[in-house]
């Protein structure tokens, strides 16, 4: 959320500018009652209450959508299973849900800017590999969450609205 803002208001984003920005995020949200991991739909309502920007929940999750809705300049974000995005620059075995930005794309992989590694600017997922990902956190199950329960998350991406 947090890179998706600083991309919106063309501001900078450093190391140092996201851990204060992150520290100031993480307050907000706990004296929201918000817990650890945000749902998609609570992605937007933080996007919409912190950062003052207009976003929306999808369902229609495809490869050719995403692709539109970048068309339309519109960052994705997409909620997934950290483990099934097979990215080698995560801690093993890698988070069991994970958030990403999608900003663009090439002839066959998604251009992500993935906060949860120091190599994930601009880092490239393969279509299908992406898409297979994607699956929205239970916080019903939370602390008990299995990789088998992500994997029956429902298919889900936040539109920002510019």
């Amino acid at each position: 959320m947090i890179m998706v803002d600083k991309y919106l208001k063309r501001q900078p984003l450093s190391e140092q500018i996201m851990e204060q920005e992150l520290q100031k995020l993480l307050a907000w949200e706990n004296e929201h009652g918000y817990k650890v991991d945000l749902t998609a739909q609570e992605t937007v309502d933080v996007l919409g209450s912190y950062f003052n920007v207009s976003a929306h929940l999808s369902r229609n999750v495809t490869a050719d959508q995403i692709k539109y809705e970048l068309s339309q300049n519109k960052p994705v974000i997409i909620p997934a299973a950290g483990r099934t995005l097979g990215n080698p620059n995560f801690k093993y075995p890698g988070p069991i849900y994970h958030m990403l930005v999608i900003k663009g794309y090439n002839g066959s992989q998604f251009i992500t800017n993935d906060p949860g590694t120091r190599k994930g600017n601009s880092y490239v997922y393969p279509f299908d590999r992406l898409i297979n990902a994607i699956h929205d956190w239970n916080p019903e199950l939370a602390a008990a969450m299995t990789e088998a329960d992500m994997l029956k998350g429902e298919k889900v991406m936040v539109i920002v609205d510019k």
